[in-house]
């Protein structure tokens, strides 16, 4: 049985001692507001930028960023901005926003 995409992320990040995010319609899922799952997982990361193929078209993606970006002390709220920031500026329900 092969592990987990999520399992090998968090595994990569442990190694390198790296820190990730998640971004896009990954973050969405999370919070329960996208029924999509991503072909492609993209993740910000402190750590070694890189492409992990998993298989028929689907890839994890680890994207370089600033330090400033990953300084987040809430789950919930990282998520959140990182679906914000998918969504749109002012594309916004006022449902997700609640």
């Amino acid at each position: 049985m092969y592990p987990l995409w999520e399992d090998v992320v968090y595994a990569i990040a442990k190694r390198d001692k790296a820190r990730i995010v998640p971004t896009g319609i990954y973050a969405l899922n999370r919070l329960g507001h996208s029924t999509q799952v991503p072909m492609n997982f993209v993740f910000l990361t402190d750590g070694t930028p890189r492409r992990i193929n998993t298989g028929k078209g689907k890839g994890i993606l680890f994207k370089h960023t600033a330090p400033k970006k990953l300084a987040f002390r809430n789950e919930i709220v990282m998520l959140i901005v990182f679906a914000l920031k998918e969504i749109g500026k002012d594309k916004a329900t006022q449902e997700q926003l609640e």
